[in-house]
């Protein structure tokens, strides 16, 4: 198998998976178009009330970052709310000629007003906008996946990318940061995918500046730079001195235009920030009692004065209070972040599906130390297990496993997996796991004891995760294991679950297909 970080010379992409690709947005644009209707008012609640003032802002007057009612509220092309927080709040900022807002990132609502100030002020293109992202970003998971598993990952990307925008089309109607994002995941992993398959300064550069615009769009990715740069210095076959100028380079057009920005929120507070306002109300709405409960975002607790960080004492920087909120309650930081894997990625079946195949592939893989054949030697070379030797030899025979007591490497080639009833077995748990509210529990232990399992040298036929994927899945988890478990905001990554997942279920499928006890099962009558 080739090693997956090997330097190759070039990528060649087949036409027909290019125009495959082309025909798919053309079909599903004239289908999504056709069949969407776009109102041309915006929610007047929520974050879009922020991002599309602010855009409407800075599209007529330049102020930017500026959130309120600055112009007439006709301007704004809002639906009517009729709670008077809103319209009494909005315009009352706009009477001060608005105010900064730098608790959100820049990347969307400056993007935004970019398109107003091109078309006008218009929330129906806004979300057209959205819906072409979509499509766009659906089309183009069959070349994706082509780059990752070639023909295989080109059918799984078709199939992955009808069933995202089936499932998240609806995303077009809001005026919200998500479509975006997830364009932009597809272009950090199509950048980052070309840079480890034959590494260039150039492509260093340019991946880091896709990079920087996603943190500047949401601080979703925030840590992607860092554990990108650890996998070039320690992964990447080529020499220390290349690995360190692709490193350095990606590190400058990342910063370069993040730290610009950060400056200039800094100055404006007399204290450092860095690209949002946001990461102390971050950590303490994600790290408090009322989270351990759930995982989920509660900022409930400013209004409590009974809870933990309003106690005399606690006003040093949220960090701090972090630390010593677990301090106080040690038993509490398992259960929090136990239940922030939950709360951020249970929704996900995709994933669920992916990461259970592949733990469950490398718990019953033909290899000496896999738990399932430590089982089989403990059971046939313990006393307590002698007396059943014998019929678990005959079982053992069943699966084509012979001459257990000695259990030779040579004697565990093949996954265990290829046998009919040790797959029915595995769908049945699947299901179970993955569908069954009263397992859904069972899933984060799923996730860690998978990523527990993996050994350095530990390869499954076929199945290894791409690194630029799983770079991108561990920032987004620390972000959520930091912060707070949230599945809207993890649903810019779910077309890659579902791409992953998708090759996870059709290599099992083949996988049963092909055994021996499969064919001669299925095989017509002579």
């Amino acid at each position: 198998m080739e090693h997956p970080l090997k330097v190759r010379n070039s990528i060649f992409i087949p036409k027909h998976v290019i125009f495959s690709s082309i025909g798919m947005f053309l079909l599903l644009s004239a289908f999504f178009f056709f069949r969407e209707d776009f109102s041309d008012k915006a929610f007047f609640g929520g974050d879009t009330w922020e991002y599309h003032s602010m855009a409407v802002n800075f599209a007529i007057g330049d102020y930017f970052m500026r959130f309120g009612g600055v112009f007439e509220f006709e301007k704004y092309k809002f639906e009517n709310n009729s709670d008077p927080y809103f319209m009494e709040n909005f315009l009352k900022l706009g009477k001060q000629g608005g105010t900064y807002n730098f608790f959100r990132a820049p990347g969307y609502p400056v993007l935004l007003g970019l398109l107003y100030k091109i078309v006008g002020i218009s929330p129906s293109l806004a979300k057209k906008m959205n819906l072409f992202l979509l499509i766009l970003s659906s089309s183009l998971l069959p070349i994706i996946g082509y780059l990752f598993w070639k023909r295989e990952g080109f059918l799984c990307g078709m199939i992955s990318g009808l069933i995202f925008l089936a499932k998240y089309h609806s995303l077009a109607h809001e005026i919200m940061t998500e479509p975006t994002l997830i364009f932009v995941s597809v272009l950090l992993i199509f950048s980052a995918h070309l840079f480890f398959s034959s590494p260039t300064s150039v492509k260093a550069f340019c991946c880091g500046l896709i990079c920087a615009l996603s943190v500047l769009i949401k601080g979703i990715f925030l840590f992607f730079p860092f554990l990108f740069v650890i996998w070039i210095l320690r992964k990447l076959l080529v020499d220390l001195k290349s690995r360190t100028l692709f490193a350095g380079v990606f590190f400058f057009s990342f910063f370069i235009p993040v730290i610009l920005y950060s400056t200039y929120v800094s100055r404006h507070f007399g204290k450092f920030y860095f690209v949002s306002t946001q990461s102390d109300n971050m950590l303490l709405d994600g790290n408090n009692e009322f989270t351990v409960e759930d995982g989920d975002w509660h900022p409930e607790w400013r209004k409590c004065p009974n809870c933990f960080y309003n106690k005399k004492g606690l006003e040093g920087s949220s960090v701090m209070r972090v630390i010593a909120f677990y301090i106080e309650n040690p038993f509490l930081l398992p259960i929090a972040l136990y239940n922030k894997l939950h709360s951020g990625f249970d929704s996900f079946q995709f994933l669920k599906i992916s990461l259970i195949l592949l733990m469950t592939f490398s718990l019953f893989s033909g290899t000496r130390d896999s738990i399932f054949v430590k089982f089989l030697e403990y059971c046939t070379n313990n006393s307590p297990f002698k007396m059943l030797n014998s019929q678990l030899i005959r079982i053992l025979g069943f699966f084509k496993i012979e001459n257990c007591q000695i259990l030779e490497d040579s004697q565990f080639k093949e996954p265990l997996l290829k046998e009919p009833l040790i797959a029915m077995i595995l769908l049945f748990a699947l299901v179970l796991i993955v569908f069954n509210p009263g397992f859904e529990k069972l899933f984060p232990i799923f996730m860690v004891a998978y990523f527990v399992r993996r050994e350095r040298n530990f390869e499954f036929p076929r199945g290894n995760i791409p690194p630029v994927l799983a770079i991108l899945f561990s920032s987004v988890l620390v972000v959520n294991l930091i912060a707070f478990g949230n599945a809207r905001i993890n649903s810019i990554l779910d077309h890659f679950f579902i791409l992953f997942g998708t090759y996870q279920i059709c290599f099992f499928l083949e996988t049963c297909i092909h055994s021996k006890e499969c064919k001669v099962m299925f095989r017509p009558p002579e």
